[in-house]
């Protein structure tokens, strides 16, 4: 059960990022994707 839980975090972490990503912008964003 905690690894389903440490996984499902993970996976919404990275998801929260790439969308931040792609939406947020600001003058010294790297020009690529992590």
């Amino acid at each position: 059960e905690a690894l389903i839980a440490l996984a499902s975090a993970i996976i919404i972490a990275r998801r929260l990022i790439r969308v931040a990503w792609t939406t947020r912008r600001w003058d010294t964003r790297p020009s690529h994707r992590p």
